[in-house]
């Protein structure tokens, strides 16, 4: 039931809650004048209970907003009691601001806000003017008579975005064409017979194929009214096997162009998105044709009379992704077809033509080479190039439209005698007149430093010093010749500008970056990754805007090169303007306009929610929820901070939900924000300034992945420090660290409470040290038995190392990570059910590897399942394998972690590259060496490799299932082993197997269906 009630609080509360809800941004102090008056210290409990519901800093500002819920539901109460329109009429009698008198216009159907007035702005009124009034309905909500209209108002700000679009490329310098224009309108204009087929031009970089393609999808949009779908291969996350998204982005992208008539697509997206279709596996579910949202598209683009336009920039990044991608992606096109997608047409660009044997090609490719002269000398007019050098610089420049504009400038600058003495090969125009242009540098240093030095956003002295030049492999210089050289970049005006917003800086000509920019990164992809990858880290250590700019600009430009999702705080997002924002890899744009909530982008609308900074309030939440273990409020609490907001690495709401991740179970969330904590420069010197749950968190994710050098160096300082010993958990005791800390200082455990379990971390170290006794405790061995037992799984006789060693395992102290998790994700439980009736039962139990263990017939476990089956030593194989058949990530996470903690409790030390003194590495471990000998010396392998397969994941079926997902996988992997297999024998195989991350669970199987040649 819908609350119709205003909420409770001190006094005077309700009534500056009134105040709020009937107000755009507003004066705190305005909203609390009557109280104040009264009282000061009830004015403070009014605020303190205000401050709860709004966000306290919207704009950057003094002003407060009232969040969306809480507007409503004050709204509703107000209606609900009849009150509302003498509301209105109060807060109209206060100096209302324009944005709220837009508010009490729109809830009282008056003014501009009335619903014929709307309706008639949403035709004829500017962005400006729409993004006010689509920002006033979505405060007014359901209250306002023009609610309806809150759609059509995002998608008449959309189309003229697109509008805007078109005409920036209109007033473009494009000069020639003409001729390659006429063929691919005549090619595109094919109608779709049988098969879907595509139009291809190629040409190298620079010739303007993107240009051209520009023009051509105009004139196609003018004269056909055409719905454009790009598909930027460039994106990491654009992938032609993940049907179900590679549909969804083309449904979003016609929703947007199309608008109201789309509803239903729009809807049926949504759907989709929150579908899983009956799969078990979300790969199954990604590679799974969504028939439904296919259907619903070609029905909208029908009743729109619209063809569809599907245009690919970059045939090359497609093609690299797989050698059947290209047709994968027909194939993708012919689906959508069957479904009634009639009038589609299908632009291909990339550097070469599509391979000899690929058939679905429209006519011949269009092959672009130079301008025609006539072209290319209205080009070179058209910069200002004098008219006795035109020739010489067309001639030059081969042709190539960026070629001409780079010769322009060299003309302009040095005279003609500075081009080239013979006429360039096309294919290499652009790339050496730009090093002709650098080769203008007298300073070696600084040409180096210059490309491709130039992807910074902005440079510095100390830039140069301290990013650049260690970057590109140049021994570091001083202060003065680092100023030296700035000095000299500074005066290369052709290339540079002074940043007009900081004195100290120069930035890279804009008309010369634009064009030049993806040619940098696609001629040192690697090397550019390295100056982002510094540079994100520099910039972030400066305290100002401008820099914090720079530094979410360049990890974003990292997404060139690596899929993994920056964080993007929104008050950054807002301030990157449109032509930085242009820079940017698309995949990269799009999650600027998600998090400042652009009304075309995949998200829904989030203008005016709270921006939450670093809130001081929720992160005293989180600590509560953290220390209650509620997981199912703090899951609630941080969906809504990242539904709201980008979130700074660095901040302490940072700390706060990555500590609640980590205790959550959500690894791979936790890592994610920790990694990009570390990409923006930031170190661990602040952790004795947290709070202990947070400290803690943040040390145990330093001991699990490796990030702990710095924390290691001194070890005492560590203790004395930080509250790791008073905020102690099982991962910290037991886990990772645990181990690392006793490499560096094995007396520092001791100071450590334990608990009555044995102690895992000295257990091993006993085990495997050449200072240790060499065997294992006996009364470890006694109390592990006694988990056994306590699973219904039993020891008859003595056990063999390898196989105490396998019971050892259940000491693990990731088990209720994974507990902690599947209380926000069901399924999980559910397969642990499944699990524990194969793993710790009945004739398929990998437990009967080893012949002195018996199991029973039916498991009969009592206890919570994943405890049943860490308890059985079994927890690290099976979550690291059912992680990755479910490509759960937080799960996946988890399950390398408590393999490698298994591991190394096996022999096989797992904690960097240093083994402790007297500690033997091996190949691979114990227990799997073991196993893999077992399996080979079955007389039916084949079938134990099978059976093995199918009880780990039994929700898969049968052991053939989990082969061919494997296989389909995990291709390369088994390719490799092969190879290992052959050179090193079974050992070298798994461990090559380990090192792609194929589960262990199923090593032992797929060296058996390795050697029987499967």
């Amino acid at each position: 039931m819908v609350d119709a009630r205003l909420p409770r609080g001190p006094e005077g509360f309700s009534e500056a809650l009134e105040y709020a809800a009937l107000s755009g941004p507003f004066d705190p102090r305005a909203a609390l004048a009557a109280i104040s008056r009264e009282s000061r210290q009830r004015a403070a409990e009014a605020a303190s209970a205000l401050a709860a519901v709004c966000d306290t800093n919207p704009d950057e500002s003094d002003t407060w907003l009232l969040l969306a819920p809480n507007r409503q539901q004050v709204l509703r109460a107000l209606r609900a009691s009849g009150r509302l329109q003498d509301a209105i009429e109060r807060r109209r009698t206060d100096s209302a601001g324009t944005i709220t008198a837009d508010l009490l216009d729109a809830l009282s159907d008056t003014g501009a806000f009335t619903l014929q007035r709307v309706g008639d702005a949403l035709g004829s009124a500017g962005r400006e003017v729409l993004v006010r009034v689509a920002t006033v309905l979505d405060w007014a909500g359901e209250f306002a008579a023009a609610a309806p209209l809150l759609e059509s108002s995002r998608t008449a700000i959309k189309r003229l975005d697109l509008l805007a679009r078109g005409q920036n490329i209109r007033e473009q310098p494009f000069v020639g064409r003409a001729s390659e224009i006429k063929r691919l309108m005549s090619l595109l204009a094919q109608p779709v017979r049988r098969n879907v087929r595509g139009v291809f031009m190629s040409g190298p970089p620079g010739i303007g194929k993107s240009a051209l393609m520009e023009q051509v999808i105009l004139r196609h949009s003018d004269e056909f009214g055409s719905v454009v779908v790009r598909l930027d291969f460039d994106r990491a996350g654009l992938d032609v096997t993940d049907l179900r998204s590679l549909t969804m982005e083309a449904s979003r992208q016609i929703a947007d162009r199309i608008g109201n008539a789309a509803r239903d697509l729009f809807d049926e997206r949504l759907r989709t998105a929150g579908l899983r279709e009956g799969s078990e596996s979300v790969l199954e579910t990604r590679r799974a044709f969504p028939e439904s949202l296919a259907a619903t598209l070609a029905r909208t683009l029908e009743a729109a009379h619209r063809p569809l336009l599907v245009v690919i920039d970059t045939l090359e990044s497609l093609q690299a992704r797989g050698e059947t991608h290209l047709r994968q992606l027909f194939d993708w096109l012919q689906l959508l077809s069957g479904l009634g997608v009639n009038r589609m047409s299908v632009l291909v660009a990339g550097r070469a033509a599509p391979p000899a044997e690929f058939d679905r090609v429209v006519g011949d490719p269009v092959v672009l080479e130079g301008l025609s002269e006539p072209a290319a000398l209205e080009l070179a007019t058209r910069l200002e190039v004098e008219p006795s050098s035109r020739h010489v610089v067309v001639d030059r420049a081969a042709g190539v439209p960026l070629a001409i504009k780079l010769a322009a400038d060299i003309v302009r600058s040095d005279g003609i005698g500075a081009l080239p003495r013979d006429r360039l090969n096309p294919k290499l125009a652009s790339a050496m007149l730009y090093r002709i242009l650098l080769s203008r540098i007298d300073d070696d240093t600084l040409r180096d430093l210059a490309h491709p030095g130039l992807i910074a956003r902005r440079i510095s002295a100390d830039l140069l010093q301290d990013v650049i030049g260690p970057a590109v492999g140049l021994p570091r210089f001083g202060d003065e010749r680092a100023r030296e050289l700035f000095d000299s970049l500074a005066r290369q005006h052709w290339l540079v500008e002074a940043d007009p917003s900081e004195p100290g800086f120069v930035r890279h000509r804009g008309d010369i970056r634009r064009d030049l920019l993806p040619l940098l990164y696609q001629d040192k992809p690697q090397l550019c990754a390295r100056i982002d990858r510094e540079a994100v880290k520099w910039f972030a250590a400066r305290d100002d805007d401008a820099s914090a700019i720079d530094a979410l600009y360049h990890r974003l430009q990292l997404l060139r090169r690596s899929p993994t999702r920056p964080a993007i705080p929104e008050r950054l997002a807002r301030l990157m303007d449109a032509a930085t924002l242009q820079e940017l890899p698309e995949t990269a744009q799009v999650m600027v306009k998600q998090v400042v909530g652009d009304f075309s982008s995949t998200s829904p609308n989030l203008s005016g929610q709270p921006s939450w900074s670093d809130e001081p309030r929720v992160v005293r939440d989180l600590v509560n929820i953290i220390s209650k273990a509620d997981w199912a409020e703090g899951r609630a609490l941080v969906n809504r901070i990242e539904r709201t907001s980008g979130i700074d690495p660095r901040s302490r709401l940072a700390d706060a939900v990555r500590a609640f991740w980590w205790r959550a179970g959500q690894w791979y969330d936790a890592n994610w924000l920790l990694r990009e904590r570390d990409r923006m420069g930031g170190d661990d010197t602040d952790l004795r300034q947290l709070e202990p749950p947070l400290a803690v968190a943040r040390i145990e994710m330093r001991g699990e992945y490796g990030r702990a050098a710095q924390l290691l160096k001194r070890p005492n300082e560590l203790l004395r420090d930080t509250p790791l010993i008073s905020g102690l958990t099982g991962i910290s005791r037991y886990g990772g660290l645990a181990f690392r800390l006793q490499r560096v200082a094995p007396d520092m455990l001791g100071s450590f409470e334990i608990e009555e379990a044995p102690d895992p971390v000295q257990s091993a170290f006993n085990r495997w040290s050449a200072e240790g006794p060499g065997q294992w405790d006996d009364g470890a061995i006694e109390f592990v038995h006694r988990r056994l037992l306590s699973v219904g799984v039993s020891l008859q006789g003595p056990a063999r190392p390898w196989v105490e060693t396998q019971m050892m395992a259940s000491l693990t102290p990731y088990a209720g990570m994974v507990v902690n998790l599947a209380q926000g994700d069901r399924l999980l439980s559910s397969r642990a059910r499944e699990a524990v009736a194969t793993l710790l039962a009945g004739p398929h139990s990998p437990l009967l590897l080893a012949d002195e263990i018996a199991v029973p017939p039916h498991a009969g476990v009592d206890i919570e399942p994943i405890t049943a089956i860490a308890n059985a030593g079994l927890f690290a194989e099976w979550a690291e394998a059912l992680g990755y058949v479910l490509e759960h990530p937080n799960l996946r996470s988890i399950g390398r972690a408590a393999d490698n903690w298994r591991r190394t409790i096996a022999g096989d030390w797992k904690y960097g590259p240093a083994v402790p003194r007297g500690w033997k590495p091996q190949l691979i471990d114990e227990v799997l060496k073991a196993r893999i000998h077992r399996h080979q010396n079955s007389p039916a392998p084949r079938e134990l490799a099978f059976i093995q397969l199918s009880a780990w994941v039994p929700h898969l079926g049968s052991g053939e299932a989990v082969w061919d997902l494997i296989q389909r996988r995990s291709a390369g992997a088994l390719a490799s082993a092969s190879r290992a297999r052959v050179e090193g024998g079974f050992a070298a195989a798994a461990a090559k197997l380990r090192q792609y991350k194929v589960p262990t669970a199923f090593v032992p199987s797929i060296i058996t269906l390795i050697e029987a040649r499967y």
